[in-house]
Formats: structure tokens, C-alpha cells, sequence
């Protein structure tokens, strides 16, 4: 893999990809196949430092056709409530934790190989349309300025939006998750468990997370959701490795190696993400499933498709619009409406008490392996909602339904029982 710094006051491109995160890096390696790329990469290295846990599925790897070895296959999702616990078995729809630098670096990998060019330790300033192009300026890490002439720009720039920002088009998200993990060796004798962690003692508005990674190391750490919650993170994490959380679950940590913290944004997504010959993929557009932050896949998938509107509009020029605004459609079309929900269940889980919690925790016991994947990704059908609702109408009728359901269970239990033990008359 390549990645330069900047060494010349000048250049000029087909297209300028802001952002070296997975968005950025599989947009690149596509419109690269029919143009020059450059990426603007703020980071010295990339995939340095982490700012995500790396919780992805197997199956989208796989589908992705992105390298499974990246990555640590989690057989058992312990998920603990403040009172409650739950334990699920996958079995064939497994979820995973990757190796974010080796996966980032192996997507820079392909992105040179196709022919694009990294740019390190540079940030993006600000950008003006000249003609049919756009003109940027970026700034070094050591202070010297460049400029970039590019016919197309890709902004995955993540929260920041730094080109659409820059420009008046739309604005940074007003609500983010916060995550701080640290990451340790890992002394366990299980490598295939994960737990995710919920209550307002630990997590208020969010969750806490521990997750083995590929190797010999697994992370620990905890989220929140502002301005829902304003606790402070480090305290939050360290309040959990002082409990006797871990040693209940069968967990064994060893030393310290290093230290994470990140954002993703957790406003409504959004719907506009083609700007004239801008693009916004990835974060910058809300491409995170906003239900538990899930990002990385999304990232690849619409950085693919992004980048491949911009490869055939370079093919054919007098078609630019046509092929630019294909990818918002299927954004708009097959995503959007998906991601809306997934933002507004987060919305009612940051405001869920410790008895919400627990609630759901008893839901998800009933729950198999199948059906909570297809939960957490909000691809839950009528039919699995169906088949758990048979297994509890109250509870199931209380995680879809809301508490209406409850005090009508209550109701009915009420009246089946004067039906089937009528009071006696008095004597």
C-alpha cells in the first residue's frame, strides 16, 4: 500500500475522494477502474488510530467478498440487563469483530492497486466549483498548503462532512454516539463469546461492549448517545473493569495495549447525497445503522456504489447527472427508509429505564440465534415476530407493541380467569 504526503503545491484528478475510512477507500478502488483518484487521508496512517469496535457479520463479509481472516466469528452473544440475562447461540448467521486496521489497510491495498493514490496527514480546507470541476485546498499536518483540481469529489469525510459542510449543503449532526474501548490481551479460555452490556448505571442512554478480536486481544468499552446522556466515558469504563462483570461471564483480561475513542453520528440519515458532482457516502451520510452503530459494511457497499457512478459518468461524460444520481435512488429507494426506522428505535432505546431494559433482555431469551441477527439489523420479518409473539404474547406484545399490550395481557388474564373461576354466591 501506498500512502504519500504531500510533497507538490498541486494537482489535478478525475476525482478527490475526502476520507481514507472504508467509504472512502472502496469508492476510490472503483472510480480508479475509469479514472485518477486521489484521497485526501487526515490520518498519518491509515486505519491508525481505531475509532470503531470493528462489530460487522459474517455473512456481509462474505458477500462483500472481503477477507474473512480479518476477522474473529462470535458463536455466543451473552447480553446482560441490569437484572436479566440473556445468552444466544449463532449458529449459521454469525456475527464478527474485525481487525479494523488490517481490514482499512487491505481496502487501501485494493484502492492503489486499481491505480488511486493516498494522500496521509492532510486535511481538507475548504473547496469552490471552477467551471465543470472543483477546485480544493488541503493543508499538511506540517502546515504546507495544496490545491486540487478534480471533475468529481467523493465526500467520506465521516461526521465532519468537511466538504459538504464546507460548502452550505448540510450540517454536522447535532447527535452522536460517543465510544471510548480499551483493548487488552486477551487470557480467555473462550475466543467465540461476546457480551453487550445495558442499563443506566453502566451506559445511560447507550451500551457497553466486550468483544474478542482476531489474534490474542479483545476490546472493552462503553457508548453513549449525546446529548441524550453526558456522562463522562472514561469514568463509565472504568467503573465496569472495576466490577466483577468479566470474571462472572468468563472473561480474563491481561495487560493494557492500547486505547480507542470514536464517533458516528446518530441523527436521522441522511436523504440528499448527491450535490451537483458531489457525492456523500459512509458516515458523512448517516450510513451507519443508527439501531447499535453498525458501519462498516454499509461503508463498502455504498462506497462501491458510489464509486462506480462516478467510473461511468467518466466513461460517459454527457450522462454524468444520470449515473450520479442512480446511486442516491438506490440509496434513497432500497436504504433510506430502513435507516430512518433504525433511527428512531434508537431514539426510544436512549430513553429506556433500567425495567425497559430488563423487559427486553427477557425478550431476547426467547429469541434464537437467527432471529436476534435479523433483529439487530433491523431485517426482523412478520413471521419471526409472529413465531416469538407464540412464545410470549405479553412479552413479545410489549418489545413491538409498547406497554399497551402489557396492560391488555393483564386484562385478558383478568377476564379469563372470572370466566373460568366464577365468583361463588354468598351464602
Amino acid at each position: 500500500m501506498s500512502c504519500q504526503n504531500i510533497e507538490r503545491q498541486s494537482f489535478s484528478v478525475d476525482t478527490l475522494v475526502v476520507g481514507g475510512g472504508p467509504a472512502g477507500l472502496s469508492a476510490a478502488e472503483r472510480a480508479a477502474r475509469s479514472g485518477s483518484v486521489l484521497v485526501v487521508h487526515r490520518d498519518k496512517e491509515i486505519g491508525r488510530p481505531v475509532r470503531t469496535s470493528g462489530g460487522t457479520w459474517l455473512r456481509e463479509l462474505h458477500r462483500l467478498r472481503l477477507p474473512e481472516h480479518v476477522c474473529n466469528p462470535i458463536d455466543e452473544l451473552v447480553f446482560v440487563g441490569p437484572t436479566r440475562t440473556a445468552r444466544i447461540a449463532f449458529q449459521t448467521d454469525k456475527p464478527a469483530v474485525a481487525d479494523v486496521t488490517r481490514l482499512y489497510q487491505h481496502l487501501a491495498e485494493q484502492a492503489t492497486k486499481a491505480g488511486a493514490h493516498i494522500l496521509c496527514g492532510a486535511r481538507f480546507l475548504h473547496a469552490q466549483p471552477e467551471a465543470n470541476d472543483f477546485v480544493a485546498c488541503l493543508i499538511s499536518v506540517d502546515g504546507r498548503e495544496a490545491e486540487v483540481k478534480a471533475r468529481f469529489v467523493i465526500d467520506a469525510s465521516g461526521w465532519r462532512r468537511d466538504v459538504v459542510a464546507s460548502l452550505g449543503l448540510t450540517n454536522r449532526p447535532k447527535r452522536m454516539g460517543l465510544g471510548i474501548e480499551y483493548e487488552f490481551e486477551d487470557l480467555s479460555a473462550e475466543r467465540s463469546k461476546a457480551a453487550l452490556m445495558v442499563g443506566n448505571g453502566l451506559a445511560p442512554s447507550g451500551y457497553g461492549w466486550i468483544f474478542p478480536k482476531p489474534g490474542n486481544s479483545i476490546c472493552i468499552g462503553v457508548g453513549i448517545i449525546a446529548p441524550d446522556a453526558s456522562a463522562p466515558l472514561a469514568k463509565l469504563l472504568e467503573q465496569l473493569l472495576s466490577t466483577n462483570l468479566l470474571n462472572q461471564l468468563g472473561f480474563r483480561i491481561g495487560r493494557l495495549l492500547e486505547r480507542h475513542a470514536g464517533i458516528v453520528p446518530a441523527d436521522a440519515p441522511v436523504s440528499t447525497v448527491v450535490h451537483n458532482r458531489i457525492l456523500v457516502v459512509g458516515d458523512a451520510a448517516g450510513q451507519a445503522l443508527p439501531l447499535l452503530g453498525e458501519g462498516i459494511r454499509f461503508a463498502v457497499e455504498f462506497g462501491r456504489t458510489a464509486g462506480d457512478a462516478v467510473a461511468k459518468a467518466l466513461e460517459n461524460p454527457s450522462h454524468w447527472r444520470e449515473y450520479l444520481h442512480a446511486y442516491e435512488s438506490h440509496w434513497q429507494k432500497q436504504h433510506y427508509k430502513r435507516f430512518l426506522l433504525a433511527y428512531r428505535a434508537n431514539k426510544r432505546l436512549s430513553a429506556y429505564t433500567d425495567r425497559d431494559w430488563d423487559e427486553k433482555t427477557r425478550l431476547l431469551s426467547l429469541m434464537n440465534g437467527d432471529e436476534t441477527a435479523r433483529l439487530l439489523r433491523m431485517e426482523l420479518t412478520a413471521a419471526d415476530a409472529l413465531r416469538i409473539f407464540t412464545r410470549s404474547p405479553v412479552t413479545a406484545g410489549t418489545m413491538f407493541f409498547g406497554t399497551k399490550i402489557r396492560r391488555l395481557g393483564s386484562l385478558w388474564r383478568s377476564r379469563l380467569r372470572k370466566i373460568l373461576f366464577p365468583l361463588q354466591p354468598r351464602q
